[in-house]
């Protein structure tokens, strides 16, 4: 005969609350700590939650954003980075998403005397590339703080090559980046500086959103070709996330293996169509 669970109540007649989880209780501490008036204790807490499981860690959220209005750069990083990580695996709020995107072109933070933007605008733009296809919702927003960052003249590179790779990382979805990535592509942005990187990242977006084979493929091929660093790491989750995100999936890398690339992108190649499968029957 099938039985039911029965809540015992206690002593009182109340039955007795669930017991919470260590890590839970943990990451409640950590939120705690987040609401200290120490730079340090609120740094070090906002990085440490982004070490928890995601169904654990994403307690946290709420704190998280509520510190990206925090008056230190490093506290404001710090929530970026575990924004980052937790929301690679659990879907956000439009609206808190939009708060980071506002941050890519926000220079609160920025030396006045200098070209280059500030931890926290490169970090925005980190943060989209981890959350990727979870940012889907706020790639209009994402392309105009680009744009208008371009549209200052003397733009920091290497800002707008992680802003790239963010809208590539958030995959098929970006199609309003569209526009923007082929004035890059047929030349019609310039900058004092080689725009050589920034077209490496946009050559990856493009093949993540076309869903023309050929036409991908090409982009992919290019984007391996000239990448330096086809063998580390990060570059094969990169590539899986061509295989689980694009427009054309895993037939995209399948057919880069047979175009003319080196032995090491192929060695790559191979390794992320594993990964993908792994986290596709996961």
């Amino acid at each position: 005969m099938k039985t039911e669970a029965v809540i015992v109540p206690n002593s009182s007649g109340v039955a007795p609350k669930p017991r919470k989880l260590r890590h839970q209780r943990e990451v409640e501490d950590l939120i705690r700590q987040m609401s200290d008036s120490s730079a340090d204790l609120k740094d070090n807490a906002a990085l440490q939650v982004s070490c928890y499981k995601p169904e654990v860690a994403k307690l946290a959220l709420p704190k998280l954003f509520e510190l990206l209005g925090d008056s230190e750069e490093r506290v404001v990083v710090a929530a970026l980075t575990s924004i980052g990580v937790i929301g690679s695996e659990v879907e956000m709020q439009r609206d808190n998403l939009l708060k980071v995107v506002q941050y890519l072109g926000d220079e609160k933070f920025k030396h006045p005397s200098s070209s280059y933007a500030s931890g926290v605008q490169y970090n925005a733009a980190y943060t989209i590339a981890y959350i990727g296809p979870n940012a889907k919702s706020v790639v209009k927003e994402f392309v105009e703080q680009i744009e208008k960052i371009i549209s200052k003249g003397n733009f920091d590179l290497d800002l707008i090559k992680f802003a790239i790779l963010g809208v590539a990382m958030i995959g098929k979805d970006a199609l309003d980046a569209r526009p923007l990535l082929m004035r890059f592509k047929n030349g019609e942005i310039k900058s004092q500086w080689a725009l050589s990187e920034i077209m490496e990242n946009v050559n990856l977006a493009l093949a993540m959103i076309e869903a023309n084979e050929d036409q991908a493929a090409a982009y992919l091929a290019d984007w391996v070709k000239s990448n330096k660093y086809i063998d580390e790491p990060d570059d094969w989750d990169e590539l899986k996330n061509v295989a689980l995100h694009s427009q054309c999936g895993v037939n995209l890398l399948n057919r880069v293996l047979n175009e003319d690339i080196s032995s090491k992108a192929k060695k790559a190649i191979i390794s992320a169509l594993k990964r993908a499968r792994k986290s596709s029957s996961s």
